[in-house]
């Protein structure tokens, strides 16, 4: 036991041994040729003996003809390594450093309106929604993170958190069928998202909204609402521009009141006016992850500090 806590001592401080100034190690690459240079005029008396007879010589040189030793430029030679070393300052403890973490907080807003059990893409748009959120939740390394869900009225679902584990926990519970009022009321969903940000200090931040389309009365005024703010808005479009009817279980499909079966479309060019109100970007829900990318990207364009430094 003692041998092995006493070889985790050793191991750890191997690892955590570092130079707190390496460049100056650099010199010790001078080390050799001064001590090279300082040998040959030490053993340049020497020398003479190729030039002048030995007998000539004893009578030339003054004091006691020595051998040149060579210990006193080895010593000379450690010294100096030695001290080059201590400059360099090795240390086995090394000091935390203040470290970025970006704060940045993002509210996914979802859209759980009826339209999304359409299955114009396969499964169906809701479980390409699901899939795509949990790859955002996962793409998202850093910052606070928020859940707003929304149909007829709009629920807060998760506050901000860096626990992006819990959040996507909960994305295969989410479906139009947990809503208690049916509907599509995207302007009460950014509402409430902007309240989560605003509420925690934050001055800005992101929204992203999966949504499958907004009505012409739903985009007015969650435009006047984006308006009025610093927050953005950023819209992943969810279905095809072909769309499908939607299915109501045992009663059918949903049908006007013409008694005409309703074909759920998305129609991107709301959503893109919405986005571009506070820079936000729009994409299609793509196979890829370019879709994700392009919003994360944006989200971090400007970063909001933390309401304890403002």
């Amino acid at each position: 036991m003692f041998d092995a806590s006493l070889s985790g001592f050793f191991s750890q401080g191997v690892s955590q041994f570092h130079f707190i100034r390496p460049q100056w190690l650099w010199c010790l690459l001078l080390v050799p040729i001064i001590s090279v240079l300082m040998w040959r005029v030490k053993n340049s008396a020497n020398q003479w003996q190729s030039l002048i007879s030995k007998e000539l010589l004893t009578h030339l040189i003054v004091g006691e003809n020595k051998s040149t030793k060579a210990w006193p430029i080895i010593l000379l030679g450690v010294a100096m390594s030695l001290s080059i070393i201590a400059i360099a300052g090795p240390s086995w403890l090394k000091l935390a450093q203040p470290q970025y973490v970006n704060q940045q907080p993002v509210v996914m807003l979802v859209d759980l309106s009826p339209s999304m059990l359409v299955e114009d893409v396969k499964p169906s748009r809701l479980a390409k929604m699901r899939f795509k959120m949990i790859d955002f939740l996962k793409a998202r390394e850093q910052g606070l993170t928020a859940m707003v869900v929304y149909a007829g009225d709009a629920h807060v679902l998760a506050p901000l958190s860096d626990d992006n584990k819990t959040l996507i926990s909960l994305v295969p519970t989410l479906s139009p069928n947990v809503m208690p009022v049916s509907g599509s009321l995207v302007e009460e969903g950014v509402a409430l998202a902007i309240s989560l940000i605003e509420d925690q200090g934050y001055k800005t931040g992101d929204i992203v909204l999966f949504s499958d389309g907004v009505s012409a009365s739903a985009e007015h005024n969650t435009r006047k609402l984006l308006e009025k703010s610093t927050i953005r808005l950023s819209v992943i479009g969810v279905g095809t521009s072909a769309g499908a009817p939607i299915p109501l279980g045992e009663q059918g499909f949903a049908k006007d009141k013409n008694g005409k079966i309703v074909l759920a479309r998305l129609n991107p060019q709301p959503l893109m006016s919405l986005a571009a109100v506070n820079q936000g970007v729009y994409s299609d829900l793509l196979l890829s992850n370019e879709d994700i990318d392009t919003v994360l990207r944006t989200c971090l364009l400007y970063t909001s500090p933390s309401p304890r430094d403002q």
